[in-house]
This record gives structure tokens, C-alpha cells and sequence, in this order.
């Protein structure tokens, strides 16, 4: 099938952008000599959330079933993510946005499964 295949490269693409993220702040906090700067990763980050914003914005087929719903509840915390990450780039110092943004992540994980 074509169309899964298609999908299956959109999930994939997503993941590898928040795995990179992932391994390169556990690299730079690990290991003095390999430093990457906040706001790359920070940029990074805006990507993977930017990218699975509009995959989830787009899935949505059905404006009155069941499904669509989900997608719109899906989208609260994935734009509440965005929105913190573009917060941490614009200030880099402050937790709260950090404190939100990995707080909204792990809600989001918690909702998908």
C-alpha cells in the first residue's frame, strides 16, 4: 500500500527529529567537549513540534466524527509545546517556558498511548 508507506515516512521523519534532538542534549550535557548551543537544539525542537502540529492538522477527514475530535484535542498540547519552544528561543534564561514545554511533552506522550 502506497498511501501507509507515505504515512510510515511522515511518523518516521517526526521521530528522528525529536531522537536527534534528544541525543545531541544528552551528548552536550554529557560530555564537556561536545557543545552544542541551546538555541540549535531549541530550533531543532521547534521543527519536530512544527512538523507534527501540521501532520496532525492535516490527518483530519471527518469534521463530525470521532476521529476528528481526537485530532483536535491532539493539536492543544502539540501547539502549547510550540508555542513554549518559540518562548525558551526568545528567552533562553527562563525555566517556566522550559518547564512547560517538557511538561506538555510528556502529557502528550501520555495521551497517545
Amino acid at each position: 500500500d502506497h498511501v501507509g508507506f507515505a504515512f510510515q515516512l511522515e511518523v518516521i521523519a517526526i521521530a528522528l527529529l525529536f531522537f536527534l534532538n534528544s541525543t545531541l542534549g544528552l551528548f552536550a550535557h554529557v560530555k564537556i567537549s561536545f557543545q552544542f548551543a541551546s538555541a540549535i537544539l531549541n530550533m531543532l525542537l521547534l521543527f519536530a513540534f512544527g512538523e507534527e502540529f501540521l501532520f496532525f492538522y492535516v490527518r483530519r477527514k471527518d469534521h463530525s466524527g470521532v476521529v476528528n475530535w481526537y485530532y483536535d484535542l491532539f493539536l492543544v498540547p502539540i501547539g502549547i509545546c510550540l508555542f513554549c519552544t518559540i518562548l525558551e528561543l526568545k528567552s533562553p534564561k527562563s525555566n517556566n517556558a522550559r518547564f512547560w514545554t517538557r511538561g506538555w511533552t510528556g502529557f502528550t506522550g501520555y495521551v497517545d498511548r
